[in-house]
């Protein structure tokens, strides 16, 4: 008898598993879900935002009369008119790449000069600038690491609280490797 039992309920199983039957109509769509947890998606970075480190060697400086500055023009070729109009463009420096300070940047030393080291951003193109505040070219700027980090509008607007000069958080959040 239990072997009845069991042959009918497999038989049944399959009636209704089988190509023969019918699809019923579409129901109404669900709700949207939400959105991920920024940073769950892997770990090789965000794909709105990119970065690179530059080494600028004391010889890379290029010194510019009109403007009395020293310069160095990095190409970047992530930086998109799209980043440049609404997005967001961040400079860091470093002497070890060890640690990372927000430009600008006024660095004072022992011998009472003041030099603000700062960058202009435009299409394809960062241009790192070294100033004396006494208008004086820098006789040695010095070899810096500079990070330089675009981010599409669309990444920017959905982590406004970040601490922008603070290189850690930025790295944190955008779950940069580098």
């Amino acid at each position: 008898m239990k072997k009845t039992i069991f042959l009918v309920f497999i038989v049944i199983a399959v009636i209704l598993t089988s190509n023969g039957c019918k699809k019923g109509d579409t129901g109404t769509q669900g709700p949207a879900g939400t959105n991920g947890t920024n940073g769950t998606n892997g770990t090789d970075g965000n794909a709105n935002v990119h970065a690179m480190t530059v080494h600028v060697l004391n010889s890379d400086w290029a010194w510019n009369s009109t403007l009395a500055y020293s310069m160095k023009d990095i190409s970047v070729p992530f930086l998109t008119s799209d980043i440049v109009s609404k997005g967001a463009v961040l400079g860091y420096m470093s002497t070890d790449t060890l640690s990372w300070t927000a430009l600008p940047f006024i660095k004072f030393f022992t011998s009472g000069v003041h030099r603000e080291f700062s960058f202009v951003s435009s299409l394809n193109n960062v241009r790192l600038t070294v100033t004396d505040y006494d208008l004086t070219e820098p006789s040695t700027p010095g070899s810096y690491y500079f990070k330089i980090i675009c981010i599409a509008p669309s990444a920017l607007s959905s982590h406004l609280n970040t601490n922008w000069k603070n290189y850690a958080e930025v790295k944190k959040e955008f779950n940069l490797s580098y």
